[in-house]
């Protein structure tokens, strides 16, 4: 969409959010209000639309955007409810028969450059795609190959599917604002073949309604958000480690690093089992694979009420513990044959992350 100004363009044709910080308020993750009657009310959680085999859905495309700008129609609303979110009041007819709704927490942003700055080498020793050490974990690196043939690892994002964080700003001004970039130029953001209106809408700047100097600023404002920090706490960690939750949050990547605390997360794809599993818009990721999440700034997650896992199902540690499973049945298991104090001592260690 036009802007008034040459330095930013507007927004759309459809978006959820009118700035970044509307869903990462100061580089954290946004408050998810919801309306008596359920509907979500605040940008920071939204519904992607996946068939799986990297296919999305042929009208909606691959999220929904519940804001339109003028002369526009929004594509509908979304609710939460117990197994994540759900769609309501679309605008262009129901989704197509094998399209899969699955919701999208914004995460909390603080930290993200000491993932950028990590050697591979540092991510991969943790990996084991064939289980090898008869763990049940079986955790392997996401490698993407861009257009010249270079792999290069997946770092960011619930299912690693970014390697940088450019990238990953790119995409989020696309399908979350709508605006066009440099890495992905579609001036219309989400808006699919069958959405004519939308397409033949006004854009902004026929290049990049982003010029690359301003992503350039966004990525630069990202790499120095300073990581949350973390009251140290022994006895809790200990049990962490004992239950077996840090064999996929792994406390610390680069031992030692005294400007990077403990992320809790390896960064590779692990089966979390069925109860979990949503079809991913990369054909190469199954629907049960999921990046380990990082525990660190879990405190603001817990102060914003934003929920938990990728769809914010779980209003509490707890519960978001009791989804667990696949790679990490034994870890719940573990964590639930605990004497309830210690349950109590382990939540607590989580939550204070």
């Amino acid at each position: 969409a036009p802007a008034s100004t040459k330095a930013t363009d507007g927004l759309g044709p459809l978006f959820n959010a009118r700035s970044c910080a509307a869903c990462h308020p100061g580089g954290g993750r946004a408050e998810v209000r919801i309306s008596l009657e359920g509907d979500v009310e605040a940008p920071g959680l939204v519904a992607r639309f996946t068939q799986g085999g990297g296919h999305v859905d042929p009208i909606y495309g691959r999220q929904l955007q519940t804001s339109a700008v003028q002369g526009q129609t929004s594509e509908g609303r979304l609710f939460k409810h117990v197994n994540g979110v759900g769609v309501t009041q679309l605008t262009a007819g129901p989704l197509d028969v094998k399209t899969h709704v699955s919701g999208r927490l914004a995460p909390q942003l603080h930290g993200l450059a000491h993932f950028a700055a990590l050697d591979p080498s540092l991510i991969t020793r943790h990996a084991d795609p064939d289980d090898e050490n008869n763990d049940g974990i079986s955790g392997r690196p996401h490698w993407i190959v861009d257009g010249q043939g270079e792999k290069h690892l997946g770092r960011f994002g619930w299912r690693a599917a970014h390697t940088s964080l450019r990238s990953q700003s790119a995409e989020a001004f696309l399908v979350d604002l709508g605006l066009s970039t440099s890495l992905f130029p579609a001036p219309a953001g989400d808006c699919t073949n069958a959405q004519t209106a939308c397409l033949n809408g006004p854009h902004g700047d026929p290049a990049a309604e982003i010029p690359d100097a301003l992503l350039d600023l966004i990525t630069t404002y990202l790499e120095n958000l300073p990581p949350p920090q973390a009251t140290p706490d022994p006895e809790g960690e200990t049990l962490f480690v004992a239950t077996g939750c840090a064999a996929c949050h792994v406390p610390a990547l680069v031992e030692g690093a005294q400007d990077m605390p403990p992320a809790y997360t390896d960064l590779l794809l692990h089966d979390m089992g069925e109860g979990l599993s949503a079809p991913a818009a990369l054909k190469w990721i199954a629907a049960t694979e999921w990046r380990t999440a990082p525990l660190w700034g879990m405190s603001q997650a817990i102060a914003q009420n934003s929920g938990f896992l990728h769809d914010g199902r779980a209003a509490t540690i707890s519960q978001a513990i009791e989804f667990h499973g696949g790679e990490a049945e034994r870890a719940r298991q573990a964590f639930q044959s605990l004497p309830p104090a210690d349950q109590q001592v382990l939540l607590t260690f989580v939550e204070t992350r």
